[in-house]
């Protein structure tokens, strides 16, 4: 289970990031995340394991899930202070 406030949303003045999405995304997306956390995704799941992402924070499950498939990412399981998906 990874934090995305404390692990992947990064600021981009601390940390390398991913590159930004392309327009008309990058309106919507904002977050920056953490350099290599993607391929570290892929990985883990060719190797079996889940991955399960949640968030303090009062955004949608279906923000989260669609920045992450942006991003190449599938997600197992997904929960926010406004709910959660499996």
């Amino acid at each position: 289970m990874v934090d995305l406030n404390e692990i992947v949303f990064v600021d981009k003045a601390e940390y390398p990031v991913e590159k930004k999405l392309p327009f008309p995304a990058n309106r919507r997306f904002k977050e920056n995340i953490r350099l290599g956390f993607p391929a570290l995704c892929r990985f883990l799941q060719s190797a079996g394991y889940d991955i399960w992402v949640f968030t303090s924070d009062y955004c949608s499950v279906d923000h989260i899930e669609k920045l992450l498939n942006l991003h190449n990412i599938k997600a197992d399981g997904i929960i926010t202070a406004s709910g959660f998906r499996i």
